[in-house]
């Protein structure tokens, strides 16, 4: 699994790598096979935007967006979207599993 961080129109420093790897470390206890993460930070003029686009094994590739003036909370905010769509992947796939469980038995 690799995370790639990429800034446009500003420079993505040290502290904001940390932060963004450790905010994805979270994204890990769904248990899918998340190949890559690419995490892209923009600077508009008035606010920072960021996005992550998500490569799982199997599935089709995730990009979830958010912006805000203050980059942190525009991350957290990414994050809480990315928590909420591979939450609800897990549910499926596990649902999944257990339908085709019952039919076996």
């Amino acid at each position: 699994m690799s995370i790639q961080i990429t800034g446009r129109k500003i420079e993505v420093t040290d502290f904001m790598k940390i932060y963004i790897q450790d905010i994805i470390q979270g994204l890990y206890k769904y248990h899918l096979n998340i190949n890559t993460i690419h995490v892209i930070v923009e600077n508009n003029k008035k606010t920072i935007k960021v996005e992550f686009i998500i490569n799982i094994q199997g599935q089709n590739k995730f990009v979830i967006k958010s912006s805000d003036k203050d980059f942190y909370t525009a991350t957290a905010n990414t994050y809480e979207i990315s928590e909420k769509t591979l939450r609800r992947l897990h549910d499926k796939l596990v649902s999944q599993k257990k339908q085709t469980e019952k039919i076996n038995f």
